[in-house]
């Protein structure tokens, strides 16, 4: 029997399902899995997950916009990696805005200046960001931050310093609400920069402590269809969230397909106070 068969919610708790999903960029060498031809199919998989949050990575601003157009049951947040407004990869936050309102956002660089827009450091190959959003259920007044990242895919000082940054920022973000952190992490669990968490105000990994999740899923296929490895794609939660569930939604195995990541959903639980 797995957690979630377990745990019935109550209305002490906050409850929220969590998604982290690269989208992968439209990039034109893709050839028939160019965005163009597995748009929609992405959008029917969202439609019919619907989370509460969900942390995207990779848009262009305009496959931003195209989801945006079509989920609009949901606000998002987040800007351009290259700019700093609308220039390259995103990685927005989408939420759904009749249940949250939005207490404040920001994006920063993952580098030496990290309020610098564009900046690529640590021998990264791009520049990598993290947009955070504070967030407040309408109904409740409780209140989490959430984190969504892409770090390198290269370099092994870049993804050990971008989290070591990230949890500055955690630590250093003003209030004592609960955290989640959404992201391509391009690192599997036993890399070193996720074992940083350990000893963080951010130790669980929702994908790795669900029951529903014993096994290591990996989240990369290439557009194969064919998963190899330990996930790099991953949820982490703060000591306030009880984990209830946590998977890798499987793909159907049928082309074109949605992008060549598998998403992460977690169903997490926290009794915290309003703010």
């Amino acid at each position: 029997m797995s957690t979630s068969e377990q745990w019935e919610p109550d209305n002490a708790h906050l409850v929220l399902e969590i998604g982290t999903f690269n989208v992968r960029c439209d990039f034109p060498g893709d050839r028939e899995q160019k965005w163009e031809y597995r748009c929609e199919r992405f959008l029917n998989l969202l439609h019919s997950w619907h989370p509460d949050v969900l942390g995207l990575q990779e848009p262009l601003k305009h496959q931003r916009d195209q989801i945006s157009q079509s989920l609009t049951e949901y606000a998002s947040v987040g800007v351009g990696r290259d700019d700093g407004q609308e220039s390259g990869e995103f990685c927005p936050i989408f939420y759904r805005k009749e249940r949250f309102d939005l207490i404040n956002s920001g994006t920063f660089w993952f580098s030496g200046t990290p309020a610098v827009p564009g900046i690529c450091d640590w021998g990264s190959r791009h520049r990598r960001i993290c947009t955070w959003a504070e967030l407040s259920e309408r109904a409740s007044g409780r209140s989490f931050t959430i984190y969504n990242l892409h770090i390198d895919h290269e370099s092994q000082l870049a993804r050990e310093k971008s989290v070591e940054l990230l949890l500055t920022r955690i630590g250093e973000r003003g209030n004592h609400d609960p955290v989640i952190v959404t992201g391509d992490f391009n690192a599997e669990p036993e890399n070193p920069a996720l074992a940083l968490f350990l000893d963080s105000p951010v130790p669980t990994s929702a994908l790795m402590s669900a029951a529903a999740a014993k096994a290591e899923v990996g989240t990369f296929h290439g557009f194969t269809g064919q998963v190899a490895g330990g996930p790099i794609d991953h949820i982490f939660v703060s000591p306030e969230w009880r984990v209830v569930d946590a998977k890798v939604l499987p793909g159907d195995g049928l082309r074109p397909y949605p992008s060549d990541h598998l998403p992460v959903s977690a169903t997490l639980s926290s009794s915290c106070k309003p703010s």
